[in-house]
């Protein structure tokens, strides 16, 4: 009698895969039960990638429950369904004589936006960095991920941007699966029009990285730095003088005082850590918890008002304020106290 299957003859349905004598796993293990736990661990965030699509309500088909060792396999999104800020692109369909090929772009919110429990969930041990690109799914499991397949190469700029290609069966030759569907390359007349494609997923993602929690809707956004090219192929970042804050603050100085405060406000543009803020970025680190978050933006409005003399809901619309419009509402009542 195999191992556990009084379970599965209780079922109603299911199915049953038993793994015996895995002694290959364990060997050299000074410790084989940490070993083999190690090696389960791997086994499960498998698991729940690879058929994340089965354990979700999709389409009219409920979910399947999968357990692995007795423990249930954990819940896995790439795409982040449930996250508010994730931005759904639109879709397109690529007709072939074998089938149609569906892609679904997405672009997560920043990682601002993100729970760590989300970034987990989306980027798992790779990293958001690391996962971002296609997502190649045939019958709704996923068979590869994580790639551009060579199309483009993997950025910072575009980590939030995922692509579900959802592929039929009849594809299995031209997209060169192997026979444990456990990898897959795109022939040349789909992957010429997904390397179309790219740019227009990118772009968003971009945008999101860059100016991270910004309503594009926002009339007259005025950034507090802007990115200057003094020449083609190079770049620097200028405090811009423009802003709310930095125009009141410099109408209060004289002559000699504002010029100084002109050289100051160079001065912080040359003196921008590059290097390291382009490391911090690569992570998928948040600066801070949410009450941290809220904390810091409470001080940074009652400053600008003090200092602009504006109005709270403008001050709302003003850089940095204008990148954390999950926090307006409970912002603008506290300030209204």
């Amino acid at each position: 009698m195999l191992p556990m299957f009084s379970r599965l003859q209780a079922m109603k349905s299911g199915t049953l895969v038993v793994w015996q004598d895995l002694d290959r796993l364990t060997a050299g293990a000074l410790d084989p039960q940490s070993e083999m736990t190690s090696k389960l661990a791997s086994l499960y965030e498998h698991l729940a990638l690879v058929f994340h699509r089965f354990t979700l309500k999709e389409d009219g088909v409920g979910p399947v429950t999968m357990m692995a060792n007795g423990q249930r396999i954990p819940p896995r999104d790439p795409f982040l369904r449930t996250n508010t800020f994730r931005q759904p692109l639109e879709g397109q369909v690529i007709k072939h004589e074998r089938g149609n090929v569906r892609v679904l772009p997405f672009v997560l919110p920043p990682v601002s936006h993100l729970s760590p429990d989300e970034i987990s969930m989306a980027g798992g041990k790779d990293g958001l960095r690391g996962t971002q690109g296609f997502y190649i799914y045939r019958n709704r499991r996923l068979v590869i991920w994580g790639t551009w397949f060579r199309l483009v190469p993997k950025e910072e700029f575009y980590k939030l941007t995922r692509v579900q290609v959802d592929i039929p069966n009849t594809f299995d030759d031209l997209w060169a699966l192997d026979i444990k569907k456990s990898a897959a390359f795109p022939p040349d007349v789909i992957r010429n029009r997904l390397k179309d494609l790219i740019p227009h997923f990118a772009d968003t993602s971009k945008k999101t990285v860059t100016y991270p929690g910004r309503k594009q809707s926002v009339k007259g956004f005025v950034p507090l730095w802007l990115r200057v090219e003094p020449r083609h192929g190079t770049f620097r970042y200028e405090l811009n003088i423009d802003h709310p804050v930095i125009q009141s603050f410099s109408t209060t100085l004289n002559g000699d005082d504002q010029r100084y405060f002109q050289k100051i406000l160079s001065l912080f543009g040359d003196a921008l850590p590059f290097e390291s803020i382009y490391a911090d970025m690569c992570g998928d680190r948040r600066t801070g918890n949410e009450e941290d978050t809220f904390t810091n933006l409470m001080e940074i409005a009652k400053n600008m008002l003090e200092i602009t003399g504006l109005n709270v809901t403008q001050v709302l619309n003003i850089d940095p304020m204008v990148r954390y419009p999950q926090h307006h509402e409970k912002l603008r009542m506290e300030l209204n106290k």
